[in-house]
């Protein structure tokens, strides 16, 4: 058997709860698991204050977690989509993948209301394709309220800029 996605973003309601850390907010939404390979996949989302910003200054990560339980252990973790590929190659599975990220983010920005928020690539020199669910997540911020920028590549890696309106 290989990779299936969970129920939990399988329906038209993506089921998650954002968890408060004091000023950051994490999400953990399981996303799938392989019954083979013994492995149950995680997508991580945290917005949390910019170090050394101002405190309403926050940074977007995400990124999605292996836990093999044959070696009872977290593989490294999954920053972008070609490393994601070899682990779920199904295109209609990484679309709801996708969909589970932007609609946890959404919700991220409506309970912290941040004035200002960056994202960044994690790799360098990520071909256009790779950075499409970058440009999705600036259209959302846009729709939200935000003025978007994209800065100029910093060693092939970028960032985007929202400020509230």
């Amino acid at each position: 058997m290989a990779f299936e996605l969970s129920s939990d973003i399988t329906t038209a309601t993506i089921s998650f709860q954002i968890t408060m850390n004091g000023s950051d907010a994490v999400v953990q939404i399981p996303i799938g698991f392989d019954d083979e390979l013994k492995r149950n996949y995680v997508l991580h989302i945290c917005m949390a204050p910019f170090v050394g910003a101002v405190q309403s200054e926050f940074e977007l990560t995400f990124f999605i977690s292996i836990y093999d339980e044959k070696m009872d252990a977290f593989l490294a973790p999954l920053w972008c989509g070609k490393e994601l590929r070899n682990f779920i190659p199904e295109a209609p599975h990484i679309a709801r993948i996708r969909i589970a990220l932007l609609t946890a983010i959404e919700a991220m920005i409506s309970k912290l209301s941040p004035q200002h928020v960056r994202v960044f690539t994690y790799q360098a020199n990520l071909p256009k394709k790779a950075l499409r669910k970058f440009n999705l997540i600036a259209t959302l911020f846009h729709h939200k309220g935000y003025r978007c920028g994209e800065g100029d590549p910093y060693h092939g890696r970028r960032i985007w800029m929202f400020e509230k309106k």
